[in-house]
């Protein structure tokens, strides 16, 4: 049975009672769909193509898979009421429905021989760093397939999707449309550095063809399966946690949360195909009353890359499929490494505290406390590294003034002091990571990304190398440097070398994780 989570459980960005039923809709939602032939399957989920693990046949060792599968992709435990591991193969249950489990029919997927010196490749559209052409002295980021998805949608969705919010008689704070804005600014830099870069939208609106009302039949199944007995059709204002028990309120959710994100995986898949994909985001925790909402003191930045599976999610027979179907293709291994340099960039850039989750369905990793693997709708069906980019909490007071201000060059005053254009903050964080991953390890400087042993505390986080030029943002020599701040302007990206310093968890030694704390809210829902 799936416990019904707390209110303070699910990570949802919501005022008041909003709380409490944005946690059952993400209840009901992790409850499996069935079909004629007993799939488990999660929301709008898809049958899984067992036969298109055939393809892995001897790409991973059994070493390699019980690592991956024992210190990232779950706790050790999760995976094994649904899989047998043996020396020469894994075999997965096809129908996790099944009552029988030891009669339950299997896939089976042979896997390599340690011994044997061949490594195959697996199949897979993008490529690894050091898979990319030689730069030959052309722009760091050349020949690098970049797709941008802007988080949520905004627009006249923006309410409904929970990521609108106003002070007094200000413009409103919507998430879709600001994201949307820094996506553009950070293609340009991009392209100028040589990539290739795909907006997976370009207009605050849904990407998917499907509505709220073309869901209301899916929607009132759920309830129904789930004992709702005859489910309301719509909600009002002032519902509270019961509006999550109308077909309206779960329409809304598998439109927006689900069928948006299905089509944009499908779009990434199959169209762009690109070797890495940025998904931005900005944060907010809970304002208080909705008609009033009120500053938080809290103000943070982590990134999230897939892992972290429970069984509650494995149980899902699509879920455990597209698990598997990354974790053969190495995923894990490109974003360990990359997601660790983009969370180190970010943080020098933003000047941000880290967050940190509070339950075991998230890990923190490679002893990073900004860097942290959680299993989303979006970062498991984009078949690619996918780093999930969470900076800034909306409706703290100093991030609002500065979302306020917009774009600008150099700096400008706000709240008693000079302050970099947020949007440039983001941007260059993002651009810098990029700049220092891609110059590390193409060229064929092959980095697989495995785990350490856990610490008992977390690391900090290492100084950056020191930029080539100066930025507007450095101390005049001899200066006393005071910690940095938001607002206080990111670094300029470091000059390529073809030489460059070895650095912690690049060179050394491979990376690590911590077991952390996290409640995920709606991990099959994707936000």
């Amino acid at each position: 049975m799936i416990p019904f989570p707390s209110p303070r459980s699910a990570q949802f960005r919501a005022p008041g009672t909003a709380l409490a039923a944005l946690a059952l809709a993400a209840w009901l939602a992790l409850l499996p769909s069935g079909s004629a032939r007993g799939e488990n399957l999660a929301p709008l989920g898809e049958r899984p193509d067992w036969g298109e693990l055939e393809a892995y046949a001897a790409t991973m060792t059994r070493e390699e898979l019980r690592a991956a599968l024992h210190t990232f992709y779950t706790d050790g435990a999760a995976y094994q009421p649904l899989m047998d591991l043996f020396q020469d193969r894994l075999e997965v249950i096809r129908t996790s429905s099944e009552a029988d489990r030891a009669d339950a029919e299997r896939v089976t997927v042979p896997l390599r021989d340690p011994l044997d010196p061949a490594e195959a490749t697996p199949p897979r559209y993008w490529r690894p760093a050091h898979e990319l052409p030689r730069l030959d002295g052309r722009p760091p980021l050349s020949d690098l397939r970049i797709a941008i998805d802007p988080g949520h949608i905004g627009g006249q969705f923006a309410r409904m999707e929970g990521r609108w919010f106003q002070i007094n008689d200000q413009p409103p704070i919507m998430e879709g449309e600001i994201v949307l804005e820094i996506a553009f600014l950070l293609k340009d830099r991009l392209e100028q550095l040589g990539a290739e870069v795909v907006l997976v939208r370009e207009r605050n609106a849904p990407v998917t063809n499907r509505r709220p009302e073309d869901l209301q039949g899916e929607a009132r199944r759920q309830l129904i399966a789930q004992g709702v007995s005859n489910p309301a059709p719509t909600y009002s204002p002032n519902d509270g946690h019961q509006r999550a028990l109308t077909v309206q309120f779960v329409s809304e959710q598998l439109f927006y949360r689900n069928s948006e994100i299905r089509e944009r995986a499908r779009l990434i898949n199959e169209v762009i195909r690109p070797d890495l994909t940025l998904c931005l985001h900005l944060n907010a925790e809970a304002w208080g009353d909705p008609a009033k909402p009120d500053f938080v003191e809290a103000n943070h930045l982590h990134v999230l890359i897939n892992g972290s599976y429970s069984y509650n999610e494995l149980s899902q027979d699509d879920t455990r499929f597209e698990m598997l179907k990354r974790l053969f293709q190495r995923i894990h291994e490109e974003e360990l490494v990359l997601g660790d340099t983009i969370a180190r960039s970010m943080a020098e850039s933003t000047g941000l505290p880290p967050y940190t989750y509070n339950s075991p369905a998230a890990q923190q990793v490679n002893d990073n406390p900004y860097l942290w693997a959680r299993n989303l709708l979006a970062n498991r069906l984009f078949m690619n590294p996918v780093l999930f980019l969470e900076p800034y909490v909306m409706n703290h007071r100093e991030t609002h003034d500065r979302l306020q201000a917009g774009d600008y060059l150099g700096r400008t005053m706000i709240n008693g002091r000079l302050q970099s254009s947020l949007y440039q903050d983001y941007v260059n964080g993002v651009v810098n990571g990029l700049v220092r991953h891609y110059s590390r390890h193409r060229d064929g400087r092959r980095q697989r990304a495995t785990t350490l042993p856990p610490s008992t505390t977390p690391g900090t986080i290492p100084e950056p190398p020191a930029p080539t030029e100066p930025s507007p943002a450095t101390e005049p020599a001899g200066a006393s440097a005071p910690p940095r701040q938001p607002g206080d302007g990111g670094i300029l990206p470091p000059a390529p070398s073809d030489n460059p310093p070895p650095r912690p968890n690049d060179d050394s030694e491979p990376p690590s994780f911590l077991p952390g704390p996290f409640d995920p809210g709606p991990n099959t829902l994707g936000f």
